[in-house]
């Protein structure tokens, strides 16, 4: 888990420290190391650099004074082979290939028995991406099972080879202008490099602020700055200088209906059990200490309860005797999880650490978490995540298991329900949607209105966004309109969006182009803004996610309880309280609360390009009556906006 970042130039060879800058800008993915590396593409030579953090004796980046056309640069955050060993940019043993690296394999282990020949001097799972890469190629990135964001240079085919992750855990952004092309794991590590352009795209900026849209099909909030998109690759033709990206891995869904059997569906909860078993017992593989994150809902319980089934059958040295979890809680409030999290914790005997964030530390830390989430956000609930983090540092947690993905993979959403029911209408299933609502009362909506929701075909109003009344007038409309010539024809063109045909079909959209990417975003940045490696079983397994996507819709709600296959599954695990929860709360703050004092922090030093997007006068003059309005359990419609003034503001955002 660290930081990469890395830059060539066209047709020039230069002695620049930008590429220092770059990686100083995202020190702390990578706080334990620091490397480089000056490739002259002309004449195919390598020349190893270092820096102020780097564990191994080189030549300082500062004083290097031959002329390269390329620069790959990583920070390094040790969890795997904390020797110096696991020194980056690495090579293979000829020399011929390096890497920058970003994340863990975790069948890197398995995977080494498919190069018997080769001689490891690390134990890391870097030296394995290079024989993967050296024996497959491109097609390497089929044999993987993790999390990653990668470049490597191979100097035989004089190409950057660059891939991300299957469903986005690690990013990876990027520039291609005539002059250069260059890299980076985070926005800001590419605003590093001195006259890289701040413009603001119109198109997403006003996608965000209009409909809360925060994915781009590979678009950013800034026009010069591009995101690889999840399962992605590129190729850089160092000779042509021409720029290939190409997808490389689709997931499955089975989008077909049957009927429900009892014994296959036994058969699907053993499976899905064995798996995240195997899932997690995986990603507790480490040299430095294990945690989890904590919230008392079904999906961090599971992984915190098969935690504590792993241990009962072997010991594992990342964990130790207690396993640590963490719980952000909120005294006095209904949305305050804590005794659930209790439940959980007290069930594997953990050793339990709770935060209580509160409105005075979200303003004093507001600058650095917008910061260092790179781009607005949808709610304060990050700033959540952002604690929990920060908590595990101060614990001395290296790594973090997180539930992210249980809710896309297993069902854990409110909509879910109104596809399901649609899907069973639509195949005539009127038997199953009466025996549905008998037991309505186990779902989140917990009222008989479902049925009626149903036979009126009201499921597509029910997903549509809009902006409240009492906030549009504080949006430039002429300028934020331009927005719908893109993106609405990008859902459209695409067909991943409602209406879907299928519970199967919806869950692979939130799981692989809307709602998962986002939040993993989320999750990076806050993680590595503390320099801890969070770990997502629930999203990055690929054994988990495609038996579960290989799986018929029928079997994923059943009498009335969403997470059905999750919760058969953990029944023997997880603590009967929490597998017969029927409050889903989600991962939310007292936000309302939490802007009472905000004011002053949002039109202090207001940069007025911002005029162009939202009427800042209008908004303040109106402030009370905006906020009075909001939602005062959970998210506030106001907050994106008060987001992206603040953001706009702190990367000098220009038009």
């Amino acid at each position: 888990m660290c930081g990469i970042t890395g830059i060539a130039f066209n047709n020039t060879l230069e002695d620049t420290l930008d590429i220092q800058s770059m990686s100083n800008a995202i020190a702390h993915r990578g706080p334990d190391g620091e490397g480089y590396l000056a490739i002259n593409s002309y004449s195919r030579t390598v020349t190893q650099l270092g820096g102020n953090k780097t564990p191994v004796i080189l030549p300082h980046l500062s004083s290097f004074g031959a002329k390269s056309d390329i620069y790959l640069a990583h920070r390094r955050l040790s969890i795997i082979d904390l020797s110096k060993a696991g020194h980056q940019p690495m090579s293979n043993a000829q020399k011929d290939i390096w890497i920058t690296y970003n994340g863990e394999i975790y069948n890197y282990k398995s995977l080494k028995n498919d190069f018997p020949e080769y001689n490891f001097v690390s134990n890391t799972d870097t030296e394995v991406l290079l024989c993967a890469y050296e024996k497959w190629g491109i097609n390497c990135l089929q044999h993987l099972n993790g999390m990653w964001a990668f470049v490597l240079y191979d100097k035989k085919k004089n190409i950057l080879f660059g891939a991300r992750d299957r469903f986005g855990i690690k990013p990876l952004y990027y520039i291609h202008t005539q002059e250069y092309f260059a890299f980076n794991s985070e926005i800001k590590g590419l605003l590093a490099k001195p006259n890289v352009s701040r413009k603001i795209n119109i198109n997403t900026s006003a996608a965000y602020l209009q409909t809360g849209l925060e994915s781009f099909d590979g678009d950013t909030f800034f026009d010069s700055i591009s995101e690889l998109k999840p399962a992605h690759y590129f190729i850089y033709d160092i000779d042509s200088k021409k720029l290939t990206i190409k997808q490389y891995y689709e997931l499955y869904f089975n989008d077909t209906w049957e009927n429900f059997d009892e014994k296959k569906s036994n058969e699907y909860i053993e499976g899905v059990k064995d798996r995240i078993l195997q899932a997690v017992d995986l990603r507790l593989n480490a040299d430095v200490t294990v945690g989890s994150c904590l919230s008392g809902g079904m999906d961090s319980s599971a992984i915190v309860c098969s935690i504590n089934k792993l241990l009962k059958d072997k010991s594992y040295s990342s964990i130790g005797k207690k396993q640590g979890v963490i719980t952000a809680c909120y005294e006095n409030s209904p949305i305050d999880e804590s005794k659930w999290a209790e439940c959980a914790a007290e069930h594997v005997s953990a050793e339990w650490y709770k935060v209580f964030p509160k409105r005075d530390e979200l303003i004093n830390d507001l600058s650095d978490l917008i910061y260092s989430q790179d781009v607005p956000f949808g709610s304060t609930s990050i700033y959540a995540q952002y604690r929990v983090m920060k908590a595990a540092e101060e614990a001395g947690i290296k790594v973090l298991l997180d539930g992210q993905g249980g809710d896309e993979l297993f069902t854990g959403y409110k909509p879910y329900y109104l596809v399901f029911y649609s899907e069973a209408k639509r195949n005539g299933e009127y038997e199953l949607l009466k025996n549905e609502e008998n037991f309505i009362n186990n779902t989140p909506f917990r009222n008989k209105n479902i049925s009626s929701l149903i036979l009126m075909n009201s499921v597509k109003e029910i997903f549509k966004k809009y902006i409240p009344e009492n906030i549009k007038h504080i949006l430039r409309y002429t300028i934020l309109r331009q927005y719908e010539l893109k993106y609405v024809s990008v859902r459209s063109k695409k067909n991943k969006y409602y209406p879907y045909k299928s519970l199967n079909q919806m869950l692979h959209t939130l799981m692989s182009y809307s709602s998962l990417p986002v939040l993993l975003k989320y999750e990076d940045r806050n993680s590595m803004r503390f320099s801890i490696e969070s770990r997502t079983p629930f999203a990055d397994d690929i054994n988990l996610i495609e038996y579960v996507f290989n799986i018929p819709g029928i079997y994923k709600i059943h009498n009335g309880w969403s997470k059905y296959l999750l919760r058969e599954a953990m029944k023997d695990l997880v603590p009967k309280r929490i597998i017969e929860r029927t409050d889903k709360i989600g991962f939310e703050t007292p936000e309302y609360d939490w802007l009472q004092s905000i004011k002053p922090f949002v039109f202090d030093n207001v940069n007025h390009d911002i005029n162009h997007f939202i009427n800042i006068s209008q908004m303040e003059k109106n402030w009370d009556q905006i906020l009075t309005k909001q939602n005062k359990n959970g998210g506030t419609n106001i907050w994106k906006y008060i987001n992206f003034i603040i953001w706009f503001k702190i990367f000098k955002v220009t038009l």
